[in-house]
């Protein structure tokens, strides 16, 4: 690919030292993650240290929540590499270099979102058929869930793969952005576009419908139900328009709130959880 089509005012930061531009987005973005990082984990910990403990720890959900933190970890990671880059004075480095370190970022961070679309159907499926939830069988539940989740893996690593051998000089600042820009140039990856632009979407719509469900029934206390709609909201407001943003370069503001929801997801929906749906 012929890198003369960037901006030279872009390419003139190569090798040019710390500059603000890139280490003030590199060092808000490495605190964010590493907060978050520190929820996903703790949240993984706790699920794996009591699940023997307690029956809400051996849910469907709790197992889903722990998976979306594993991979909410290797999204969020990707910013230290970023901010090394930045600390380096390089600035920009070739994609095909950089790949190798941010591809389980990039991984992570296509999963992250898959399995926060899941969860809510998980959600919607237990708020509308509780019966038929409660007598599924765990294992099986789990594995279709996870089969489906490894053949979107494998899509997104042939995606990588292909734009790596594409776009293998083009350099990049080793944001996530940065790469997920090259990863939506060519024709041949716009099966994902689909998905890039509706991202949280189904997420968004199933967690409305659970409290629609929640609301009709009426079985819950007030105190309770004060807790199911908090969650609820926090969910939709954070990830409502959080996603689209991504694929900016430079801007801070939204990829800011995009690293906060990476980071509340997995606590917002772990208080959502411990409600018997």
């Amino acid at each position: 690919m012929n890198i003369s089509k960037l901006d030279q005012n872009y390419l003139k930061y190569k090798n040019a030292g710390i500059k603000f531009e890139f280490i003030l987005p590199s060092i808000l973005f490495s605190i964010i993650s590493f907060i978050g990082i520190l929820f996903n984990i703790s949240l993984c910990y706790i699920t794996i240290k009591y699940r023997k403990q307690y029956l809400i720890f051996k849910s469907n959900t709790s197992i889903l929540l722990t998976i979306n933190c594993f991979f909410e970890i290797l999204h969020q990671s990707g910013n230290f590499i970023y901010l090394i880059i930045s600390l380096s004075g390089i600035n920009l480095i070739p994609f095909g270099k950089a790949i190798v370190y941010q591809t389980h970022s990039i991984v992570g961070f296509y999963s992250a979102v898959f399995m926060f679309n899941s969860l809510s159907i998980d959600r919607l499926f237990a708020a509308a058929f509780p019966i038929s939830y409660q007598s599924l069988n765990k294992y099986y539940y789990i594995f279709i869930h996870l089969f489906i989740l490894l053949l979107f893996i494998c899509h997104i690593i042939f995606i990588i793969i292909k734009s790596a051998l594409n776009f293998y000089y083009w350099p990049v600042n080793g944001s996530l952005s940065d790469f997920n820009g090259i990863l939506i140039k060519e024709n041949i990856y716009l099966s994902l576009l689909p998905f890039i632009i509706t991202m949280t979407f189904p997420a968004i719509i199933s967690y409305i419908f659970v409290g629609l469900i929640i609301m009709f029934k009426k079985v819950y206390s007030q105190d309770k139900m004060k807790r199911v709609y908090r969650s609820l909201f926090l969910i939709v407001c954070i990830n409502i328009d959080k996603k689209p943003f991504y694929f900016h370069i430079f801007m801070i503001i939204p990829v800011l709130i995009i690293n906060i929801a990476s980071s509340s997801n997995s606590p917002i929906l772990y208080i959502n959880s411990f409600i018997k749906i």
